[in-house]
């Protein structure tokens, strides 16, 4: 098992009433420090560490004598076992020294793109249940608005680059805006592309999450287990005036209009309780253990 799956438990130290299990083993998994990253990025990355080893004088780096023998007889090919397997026998000292030459030479070693979610995000922060902005592309907004976020990327430490996911699975973590962050991020794009900087059609849902700041999209995101957004509303264009609306999900009917699709979420922030039965869904989650 790898060493960041043990932040995929419940966390007693916060509290579950404001967020679920999903955001705070995330939360917990970015916050890591630095020792810690380290023996992550050592057991994620162990099926590369004959060339992680050439960066590395195993007589003088590493410490414990055990250790230089094991990394020896990797080096020298005596053992028919795995890299992984070789990791695994590491203490946690000398598992720190290879964290810390992985990162220093991921450029050198071609493993920028295999890094692990923390290394792309910083000023983490946890967000209670709020209304949203996702961004997606023509066709998909339909099938969110029925069927919710079904599809996501389950794997914790593969967030920081989901564009090199081969396969999203049938549920897992997926990314917003907050309202401030759309206002400011979203509609920074090529026009000619996109309407927005991640596609064409909007989403409005409430969720709680993981905010962060991607050192390589330059923006704060937020990061929400898809199956506990609810309340999923799509965004439409009026095609005579080109005003964005929302419209219930009892009677179709359009519920309100405004030039900027910001607008609609502070409008959503004020009138819920009013419109409750005309916005409301239950969540994936929700739905599934039959709560009402």
């Amino acid at each position: 098992m790898s060493y960041y799956k043990k932040f995929e438990q419940y966390n007693n130290d916060l509290i579950l009433e404001y967020y679920n299990q999903h955001d705070t083993a995330l939360y917990k998994y970015l916050k890591m420090n630095d020792r810690d990253k380290h023996i992550d990025i050592a057991f994620k990355l162990a099926y590369h560490l004959e060339d992680i080893l050439r960066y590395i004088d195993i007589d003088e780096d590493i410490s414990d004598e055990k250790d230089k023998e094991i990394l020896h007889s990797f080096v020298n090919g005596e053992s028919d076992l795995e890299s992984y397997d070789f990791i695994e026998k590491l203490n946690d000292d000398t598992l720190d020294i290879i964290g810390k030459t992985i990162l220093e030479n991921h450029y050198e070693l071609n493993l920028t793109d295999y890094m692990p979610s923390w290394f792309f995000f910083e000023d983490v922060e946890l967000i209670k249940k709020q209304w949203l902005i996702h961004c997606t592309d023509f066709g998909s907004s339909l099938g969110i608005a029925k069927k919710g976020f079904i599809k996501g990327t389950y794997e914790i430490d593969e967030l920081g680059l989901t564009t090199n996911v081969s396969k999203k699975s049938s549920y897992g973590y997926d990314f917003a805006y907050t309202v401030y962050d759309f206002d400011k991020y979203a509609d920074r794009t090529y026009r000619s592309v996109n309407k927005f900087r991640y596609g064409n059609e909007l989403i409005l849902f409430r969720s709680s999450g993981v905010r962060a700041y991607h050192n390589g999209d330059s923006e704060y995101q937020t990061i929400f287990w898809g199956r506990n957004a609810s309340d999923i509303l799509m965004v439409y264009v009026n095609e005579e005036n080109g005003k964005y609306y929302i419209a219930s999900n009892i009677n179709h009917a359009k519920l309100v209009e405004f030039e900027d699709a910001s607008d609609l979420v502070r409008w959503l922030d004020k009138n819920y309780e009013q419109y409750v039965k005309h916005i409301s869904s239950r969540s994936l989650i929700n739905k599934e253990n039959k709560l009402e």
